[in-house]
């Protein structure tokens, strides 16, 4: 096993980001048959069912050794077995944390709840969206060639979206899914290299860009979009944009996408009007 699938948790509030992202990252891109698929499979099958999960166990249902199931933990970030139980445990206690709001008895009540908290999300995001917020990421958007879009879990499928949106314009900007990559792309930055952190709880790369090694003057631009409000002046980043709402499954992370969709609108209109002033200059035109 050559990569390593290590996340870095988003704080001591996050326990169950590095688990979670790790089991993903390895159902996602590992072969079925491959030791490590059958571990991680194992581990979130049966997370919901068993507290606590032996060492002895996983080996007995992987076909493994004990000493691969330890190798399996410290290559996704965890010192030993211990800990990744520690974590194991903790997400199952907080499984349904995330959908109490939305446990009434019928169908029509749940139904209600979420849109009554998707429409609030969405007057959340068009009082709450900035208009020089918008200006300023999508001007750094022509500015920077180089640029990455980060993020775990949830917050990767709107950084993916953000991407692929703004391909339809023919601009290219990374967004990679392993933590490996990710890690790369930041260790490989310059000056000449925007990095934009997408993160609801908003520390999940501080532990990461805080140890980039580059000579004075070389320091990547990074910027935030976070809706944590606490992390509004936080290093390394050169902008903070904070986009509130609430902590629930209709909100998170929804509103940073509406925002990076403002986004994406705002450099298609500029896109267009540049192309415009191209074709009415003179100066501009093929002899």
């Amino acid at each position: 096993m050559g990569q390593r699938y290590d996340w870095i948790a988003e704080g001591s509030g996050e326990t169950m980001s590095r688990l979670r992202g790790s089991l993903s990252s390895i159902l996602n891109n590992e072969k079925k048959d491959s030791t490590y698929y059958r571990i991680a499979h194992y581990l979130a099958e049966n997370a919901y069912r068993l507290k606590r999960i032996s060492v002895q166990d996983i080996s007995n249902n992987c076909y493994v050794s004990k000493s691969t199931v330890s190798r399996f933990c410290r290559d996704i970030g965890y010192e030993d077995y211990y800990e990744l139980n520690h974590d194991m445990y903790q997400l199952v206690e907080t499984r349904y944390n995330k959908f109490q709001r939305y446990n009434q008895d019928s169908f029509e009540e749940r139904q209600a709840s979420y849109y009554k908290d998707l429409l609030s999300g969405i007057e959340y995001a068009r009082k709450y969206i900035r208009q020089e917020d918008v200006e300023y990421l999508a001007s750094m958007l022509f500015r920077y060639r180089n640029i990455g879009v980060l993020g775990s879990l949830h917050s990767h499928a709107v950084s993916e979206y953000f991407q692929h949106d703004l391909g339809l314009f023919s601009k290219v900007i990374s967004a990679p899914l392993l933590p490996e990559n990710q890690q790369d792309f930041i260790r490989c930055s310059d000056r000449d290299t925007l990095i934009i952190v997408v993160s609801c709880r908003g520390n999940y790369f501080n532990q990461l860009l805080g140890k980039i090694k580059v000579t004075e003057g070389c320091c990547p631009c990074c910027v935030l979009i976070t809706d944590n409000p606490k992390m509004k002046n936080s290093n390394p980043y050169e902008k903070v944009i904070y986009i509130p709402c609430s902590e629930n499954y209709a909100q998170q992370p929804r509103n940073i996408g509406y925002f990076l969709n403002q986004v994406v609108l705002e450099y298609a209109y500029r896109d267009q009007k540049n192309k415009e002033n191209e074709d009415d200059d003179p100066l501009a035109q093929p002899n």
